[in-house]
């Protein structure tokens, strides 16, 4: 579990976090940098030299707001990436989240990021810049902000396995005392936390339950209507249903009378303001948008065709083979002095590249660097396009990275999700509908493909449109296939079934269903499958009647059957069973299944 805000004292001085003065930002370097809290190995700057020392920093720093008349009012910003102490994570992994968040959420600003070892729990340092280096835009700290790098952190949370608040939307901002406390590892609300985690685990009844914190220097009061604690020493008590808005509802009184097999009288819930995580993503989607017009149209100049005139005879080759050999001829296989010269524009950040594989014949074109494209904010999605259409795709200035198969022509085409509309109309097309679900069903396939190579057990679930967006909301990773206009049978690890299950049916009490014929069979016939490639023998199938399966069924071979309209049934086997199966069906006969 990760949580990120910003920083509203400085640790040393009661200051805002928006530093107003070039002291204040030394004094912050200076402090997320001490020896005795971090390493100089955990140390990264984003778009600065590594190498400067904290005060050349603030005057670097400097020099851009100057460079744009923007030296005035808020100068940087502080923020604050914290995990979990049950998280169990290294100070890499850590130093690379952070380093992840940086790519994604302030791509174009100059940060220095640092994480922290001392307390309990490690957490990252962020000092940013107010102004942007590259084209002078402000960096704005604000809700709408704050909500989105949260969004991008529990995203990252979940691609490495830690744990992240299942509901934000029923919590509240920390305050500033308890966030502090919590970063140096002396807040006793997080501690209180991390024992009624243990407690759950360990108390089967309020007795337990009582007795575990009694014995743990606590004074409970576990009443009706609420559970009070308070830690020997402190000077507040605190309820379990103030502790749940600030940690997640896991730890209001109605939860942990369930875990522990009581129950709850009903009363009327207090209303609060509620995160709506689909407007998060909707402004997600509109920061990405921006963010990615800001590059484009800072490079509309530069990722530019000089030599128009091998773009524009290449449109007229409708042999997708013959534009290959063309774009070799013309481009490619000329000196990179020359593709300079006669391509694009010199001394440029972005260039047009290209490797070849002769041996594959594949060839890779890309007006942007893969890493910009997949690590900055906003979903990446291919397409599968003819190689000859990349040229309007360069010529109208959309970023993009390809794939081309000499072959055949074809080009597998990465681009930002939310420019695929604007190809669609780029390359003439009536609608986008349909290269919308091309990029759907390539993503799927990939996922499917990534999900099976993990070597990991796989389970199928039949879902609905609503509960898709659902899984996607919480960052869930799937494969989905269309069974019908609303039905979705999706895919995804073993490990994630409860989450899952929980997220889909969060007010299911009971254990889920046991599976039913269907879904039994069907894994059976997985696993058959899967033998039969294996071993190399030869899997069976046969039709039998009603009666045929009454015989079988009670037997030890491992078999599928699957119910047909008719009300016989389609048998599965091994060749390895086929006798076992002929002496059931047809006792004293001799009969070849097949």
């Amino acid at each position: 579990m990760a949580v990120v805000k910003t920083i509203n004292k400085d640790p040393k001085k009661q200051m805002s976090n928006r530093m107003t003065s070039n002291a204040h930002i030394f004094n912050a370097l200076n402090y997320i940098t001490r020896k005795d809290k971090t390493t100089p190995e955990l140390t990264y700057c984003n778009l600065t030299n590594s190498n400067f020392t904290n005060w050349e920093t603030t005057k670097f720093f400097q020099q851009t707001r100057k460079m744009y008349d923007k030296d005035n009012k808020i100068l940087a910003h502080h923020l604050v990436q914290s995990f979990a102490v049950d998280d169990k994570l290294t100070p890499e992994l850590a130093n690379k989240i952070g380093r992840e968040l940086i790519h994604k959420c302030f791509p174009d600003m100059q940060v220095v990021m640092t994480t922290h070892l001392d307390g309990k729990c490690l957490h990252n340092h962020f000092i940013i810049n107010s102004v942007s280096p590259i084209d002078g835009h402000k960096f704005l700290d604000n809700m709408k902000t704050v909500r989105m790098i949260r969004r991008v952190s529990d995203e990252l949370c979940y691609k490495y396995g830690l744990n992240v608040i299942e509901n934000p939307q029923q919590t509240c901002r920390l305050d500033d005392a308890t966030f502090r406390k919590a970063i140096e590892g002396k807040s006793w609300k997080f501690n209180l936390v991390n024992d009624i985690d243990k407690a759950l685990e360990d108390c089967k009844t309020k007795e337990e339950f009582i007795n575990f914190f009694e014995s743990n220097d606590y004074e409970i009061k576990y009443g009706n209507a609420h559970i009070v604690f308070h830690k020997n020493g402190e000077a507040k008590s605190i309820r379990a249903d103030t502790l749940a808005k600030q940690f997640g509802n896991k730890y209001c009184k109605a939860n942990i009378d369930k875990a522990l097999g009581l129950q709850t009288e009903k009363k009327k819930k207090k209303t609060y303001r509620k995160e709506n995580t689909q407007k998060v993503l909707e402004e997600m989607e509109q920061e990405a948008k921006r963010q990615w017009e800001r590059y484009e149209k800072r490079y509309a100049d530069k990722v530019k065709v000089t030599n128009h005139k091998y773009f524009e005879n290449l449109r007229f080759f409708k042999n997708p083979f013959v534009f290959t050999l063309k774009l070799i001829k013309h481009i490619f296989t000329n000196s990179k002095k020359s593709v300079h010269k006669n391509v694009i524009k010199q001394n440029l950040k972005y260039t047009v590249r290209q490797t070849t594989d002769y041996t594959k014949m594949k060839k890779r074109i890309s007006n942007v660097p893969y890493k910009e494209l997949t690590g900055t904010l906003g979903n990446t999605a291919q397409i599968k396009l003819y190689s000859f259409q990349l040229a309007k795709l360069f010529n109208d200035g959309i970023l993009c990275y390809a794939n081309v198969d000499m072959t055949t022509g074809i080009a597998m085409v990465m681009v930002k999700e939310h420019n695929l509309k604007r190809i669609a109309n780029v390359l003439g097309l009536e609608n986008a509908d349909s290269i919308i679900s091309q990029a759907d069903t390539i993503r799927n396939k990939k996922t499917y493909a990534r999900l099976k190579k993990s070597g990991k057990e796989l389970e199928y679930l039949m879902v609905n449109k609503k509960q898709i967006e659902i899984l996607n909301l919480k960052c869930v990773q799937f494969a989905k296939f269309q069974k019908s206009e609303d039905k979705f049978n999706i895919v995804f690890l073993e490990n994630d079934k409860d989450r899952i299950l929980n997220l889909l049916y969060p007010n299911k009490s009971t254990e889920p269903t046991a599976p039913t014929f269907v879904q039994v069979n069907s894994q059976i016939n997985r696993r058959l499958k899967k033998q039969s490639e294996e071993t190399g023998e030869k899997l069976c199938y046969k039709v039998i009647s009603s009666k045929q399966y009454d015989l079988i069924k009670n037997s030890d071979i491992d078999y599928a059957v699957f119910k047909k309209e008719n009300g016989s049934y389609n048998l599965v086997f091994l060749e390895s069973n086929s006798n076992n199966i002929n002496n059931i069906l047809y006792p004293g006969k001799k009969v070849t299944l097949q």
